[in-house]
């Protein structure tokens, strides 16, 4: 069964240990998607970033409900950030997070490069991207839709 996976990065230390409640809180109230779901935590002490993985299972991203989908994600990953301030940015992709992030060290090597492997980016608003189209804004982030990075519509 193939998961969606939207994926919250934050330095090593800042990591919070409330992270996966509020990941898993948040999307509770946000998943009108009604999909099952589940919360991995990576905290590898050889690496300087922590990244928090929400899979959606059997989550399919109709072309008639793009926009409102997308909004719906967008707001859920909001809610997030607004909570975990040391969130310094989310990803979505289809199971590949750990095959663009197994060789990262260090969260400086997370730039424009490595972030157009994601269809989904989601920054705080103060980051600017070189790829891409901004299909969401509100106070806490940008949402960036990169088509070229993975098939995400079906």
């Amino acid at each position: 069964m193939e998961a969606f996976e939207i994926t919250f990065f934050c330095s090593h230390d800042k990591y919070d240990e409330k992270m996966t409640e509020v990941i898993t809180e948040q999307f509770e109230k946000y998943n009108t998607f009604q999909k099952q779901s589940i919360v991995e935590v990576f905290y590898d002490n050889e690496k300087n970033f922590v990244q928090a993985v929400l899979s959606i299972f059997d989550f399919v991203i109709p072309e008639k409900k793009f926009e409102a989908t997308l909004e719906k994600m967008s707001q859920y990953v909001s809610a997030v950030f607004e909570v975990i301030p040391n969130i310094l940015f989310a990803t979505g992709i289809y199971e590949l997070t750990a095959y663009f992030t197994d060789n990262k060290k260090h969260v400086v090597e997370f730039d424009n490069n490595f972030m157009a492997n994601f269809p989904l980016i989601f920054l705080r608003k103060e980051h600017v991207v070189e790829f891409g189209e901004v299909i969401y804004t509100d106070a806490n982030i940008i949402c960036v839709f990169n088509k070229d990075a993975q098939i995400i519509i079906n």
